[in-house]
């Protein structure tokens, strides 16, 4: 399902003191800085002397549909996912943003949010509010039973893709198109697309910043609109395999007879497809 005309007036709609104020003051006081040094805590205990500054801000931003790239720098710090890391596919890259981009990013969110819970096939069960990984975990381990008991000629495929790399390697061109597909209203998209394109980031080495250099693609993590974006695109191929079910071009499994057909899952760098022999 697409943004209809409704969904685009509301993400349009001008920013208010409150969103700015209600994001700031959401924030943990003491996250990791980004490479203005400053933390929340900065923000929510000085509130009442930068509140209008920032205000305004935000409004510009909205108003050109555009983050300026100064103020859209980052640090990549490298986060290791084992006791002893031996190599660097052991580390995850969790990117530091300056917190008047996290306002911003939050306040895109907030927007976002409600939209995708509505828009989002069910297939999508990561991220979105209301919604649990455990409940494809479920319907997967009810599919493999079925499979198991099967009797006869009759059978089935289940194939799992990581999509890890995914996530690190999205093309921001396909990124645009798929913002287009959603129907999201042209400016609000080029104000996303100018977050995810305008910056600049440099790799924290034992607490120094190396040489900055500028992406050409991916989601960073640590980005509040990254995994709506990451969802986003995942819907695009949920539609295209959708459209292949349509087409009688691919059928899916049923758990039992009176079930749903499934042909796919999403979890949240994962994917799992479903087909009959």
């Amino acid at each position: 399902m697409r943004f209809i005309d409704d969904d685009n007036k509301f993400l349009t709609t001008p920013i208010t003191m409150r969103e700015v104020r209600k994001e700031t003051f959401s924030m943990k006081a003491l996250k990791a800085p980004g490479p203005d040094g400053v933390q929340p805590l900065f923000y929510q205990h000085f509130w009442n002397t930068i509140a209008m500054s920032l205000f305004q801000f935000c409004q510009k931003c909205f108003h050109e549909n555009l983050f300026l790239a100064d103020l859209n720098n980052s640090y990549i710090t490298l986060i290791p996912k084992t006791k002893n890391p031996e190599n660097i596919s052991q580390f995850r890259p969790i990117t530091l943003c300056n917190v008047s981009y996290k306002i911003l990013a939050e306040i895109i969110v907030d927007r976002l949010r409600p939209i995708l819970c509505r828009t989002i096939s069910p297939q999508q069960a990561s991220f979105l509010p209301g919604r649990q990984a455990s409940d494809n975990i479920f319907v997967t381990q009810e599919i493999i039973h079925t499979l198991m008991n099967l009797k006869g000629k009759s059978g089935g495929l289940i194939l799992k893709i990581d999509l890890e790399k995914a996530y690190d390697m999205a093309d921001w061109d396909f990124l645009e198109s798929v913002l287009k597909w959603f129907n999201v209203e042209k400016s609000f998209c080029n104000l996303i697309m100018s977050c995810v394109k305008n910056t600049t980031t440099s790799i924290l080495w034992n607490g120094t910043p190396l040489t900055s250099f500028n992406p050409s693609r991916g989601l960073r993590q640590g980005d509040p609109l990254s995994p709506y974006l990451f969802v986003m695109c995942m819907e695009y191929l949920s539609a295209l395999i959708l459209d292949k079910v349509n087409q009688n071009k691919w059928k899916g499994i049923k758990a039992s007879p009176n079930r749903p057909t499934i042909t796919h899952l999403f979890f949240a760098d994962d994917l799992i497809l479903f087909t009959k022999k």
